[in-house]
């Protein structure tokens, strides 16, 4: 079991230094295609638009969390995946807000959020949404998480059902997982070496006070790895621009969280109707972790995107909308 371990590490860790050396190679010219500027982003609509409305919500460890509010009517919540923060569902807030409450949450230690005196467990994350919930009166919802935000979401209603039972009425679990911990044996261990060889790389450019990738250019060439086909350049550019604002060490620390997460039992316990929607070329989350989740899960759709990667909300939101609304609609239609 060790030796099979051993083997799928060390191909995972080949793979990613023959992806790191061609990226040495063609990073520039991959860069140069995907750059973008600010008056890009605005033409694309990823900047938050002037009406929205910002949020500073202290919670229970003194921590503080920033949420943006666009729109009236049934409420959506968004919640992000590590490194990134609310300007990630810019798009989709501004298509949703016409007829929906749109709520996007930094998680702690993301955007304008701060870490309380708890740290940054799972459990506590999934608390700040709880009583962030609670504060904005948000009622009869449709959840969103991201990536780690969707293990987050997995906490909130599959531990704290109670809390949220009136709160949250369908779950969408986007590009996320149970997590590596509830993978087979080997490739726990896998990923278990991949966690220890991030977090001192992380820590290290923490200590050099470097960002999260190291240059621009390979910043653009790795963010582009995230997305599946054709992706338009100013969403790359944000995304990059997103991770690059989260300091290494504030990764380094929930990395430890996102690799020893195991959502089976909680999956088991949610009450709510849930979506699980993944890319094809999702290679972060792939589709094979969401259809364990759908599996696991008493209501579940399971929803593939053809050609997408991970960061759906960028490169295919009409789809993700579409998506949001059905399950609003669902929602507040249970007997339909």
């Amino acid at each position: 079991m060790k030796r099979r371990g051993a083997a799928i590490a060390g191909a995972l860790l080949g793979t990613a230094g023959v992806m790191a050396w061609s990226g040495l190679t063609f990073e520039r010219i991959g860069a140069r295609r995907l750059q973008a500027s600010e008056e890009d982003l605005r033409d694309a609509g990823l900047t938050m638009p002037s009406q929205a409305r910002h949020h500073l919500i202290d919670v229970s460890d003194a921590g503080r969390i920033h949420a943006v509010e666009m729109g009236e009517g049934p409420t959506v919540v968004l919640v992000h995946g590590i490194t990134l923060n609310v300007s990630i569902f810019t798009l989709t807030m501004r298509a949703m807000s016409a007829t929906h409450r749109v709520i996007a949450i930094d998680l702690r230690g993301h955007g304008n959020s701060l870490i309380g005196n708890e740290g940054v467990g799972m459990d506590r994350l999934a608390r700040d949404v709880v009583e962030v919930l609670a504060a904005l009166d948000v009622r009869n919802s449709v959840l969103l998480g991201h990536s780690m935000g969707g293990m987050v979401a997995q906490v909130v209603t599959g531990r704290y059902h109670e809390a949220v039972a009136e709160r949250v009425a369908h779950l969408v679990l986007l590009g996320s997982s149970a997590g590596p911990a509830s993978q087979s044996g080997p490739q726990r261990w896998a990923f278990q070496s991949l966690n220890r060889l991030a977090r001192r790389g992380f820590r290290k450019r923490a200590h050099k006070g470097e960002g999260v990738f190291p240059g621009n250019d390979m910043a653009i060439w790795l963010t582009r790895l995230s997305f599946g086909r054709r992706p338009n350049p100013a969403a790359v550019e944000l995304a990059k621009s997103v991770t690059q604002s989260t300091p290494p060490a504030v990764v380094a620390e929930f990395l430890e969280e996102l690799f020893s997460f195991d959502g089976r039992d909680l999956l088991v316990a949610i009450q709510q109707s849930a979506t699980v929607m993944v890319g094809t070329l999702d290679f972060l989350m792939p589709p094979r972790h969401a259809r364990v989740m759908a599996s696991l899960m008493r209501s579940a759709e399971y929803v593939e995107v053809r050609g997408a990667g991970h960061m759906i909300m960028l490169e295919t939101p009409g789809e993700l909308v579409a998506c949001l609304e059905a399950a609003s609609w669902r929602s507040r239609h249970p007997s339909a």
